[in-house]
């Protein structure tokens, strides 16, 4: 690399030497070195800089442009798929969870008499609540009865 940038310094410094010494001599003898050929290297260079100051700035912006057009497009989309196959699986698991608890299965045989007495405590604490809740009113039993809690 120190090798590239040294030959590269030698290279330009001739280069610039060669150049000055040209116009010093163009200077000294009042003649022009290529003066037939200088309009046509004037339009050339008059193009390139055109192209360089104008033309490629503004492709580069409307290509930056499209790219960062097409990249949210591809953000807008991709994230919206997401949020489709997010909320598909949601159902699924939703369904699932729905069928599995809906009806549990039931277990062989009657309760214990324990569990009978735990859960006619519970329906009255329910209605008892229910009562309160409704002010007073009358409250319907889950058979239908039509009792109201003491």
């Amino acid at each position: 690399m120190l090798i590239f940038f040294s030959v590269t310094l030698v290279v330009s410094i001739v280069a610039l030497s060669v150049l000055v010494a040209l116009k010093q001599w163009e200077l000294e003898s009042g003649q022009v070195l290529l003066a037939q050929r200088r309009p046509a290297f004037g339009r050339v260079a008059r193009r390139v800089i055109f192209w360089v100051e104008r033309v490629l700035p503004a492709l580069t912006r409307y290509w930056v442009h499209r790219a960062w057009r097409a990249t949210l497009a591809f953000l807008h989309r991709n994230i919206a798929l997401s949020i489709v196959v997010i909320e598909h699986w949601l159902e699924r698991v939703l369904h699932f969870m729905h069928r599995k608890t809906t009806n549990p299965p039931a277990a062989p045989g009657e309760a214990s008499a324990f569990l009978q007495e735990v859960a006619a405590h519970k329906k009255k604490l329910l209605k008892s609540t229910a009562y309160k809740r409704l002010g007073n009113k009358r409250i319907e039993s889950d058979e239908g009865s039509g009792t109201t809690p003491a």
